[in-house]
């Protein structure tokens, strides 16, 4: 199963990321194309790394912020939209 998001700015690649869930209920997020900074550090290609309430992703022109609840699934919250390259 999966969900797939269609952002619509030219600055982020059309796979840029996954998140996947673990069997105990852990998420992680996986770099694909593109560039993606986690926590301010770059994710080499391919590298998965585990999400935890807080953590910040950016990928090209925009800024989310992970939101861990009870929920089944993670929530993205974009924060901010650098202008270059944002709704081109």
């Amino acid at each position: 199963m999966s969900n797939d998001i269609a952002l619509r700015d030219k600055s982020v690649a059309s796979r840029q990321l996954s998140i996947r869930r673990s069997q105990f209920f852990d998420y992680f997020l996986k770099a694909l194309d593109g560039e993606t900074i986690f926590n301010g550090n770059l994710l080499e290609h391919g590298s998965e790394t585990k999400l935890n309430d807080g953590d910040i992703i950016k990928i090209g022109a925009l800024i989310f912020s992970v939101i861990l609840t009870d929920e089944k699934q993670p929530q993205l919250k974009v924060i901010r939209q650098s202008g270059k390259g944002a709704n081109q």
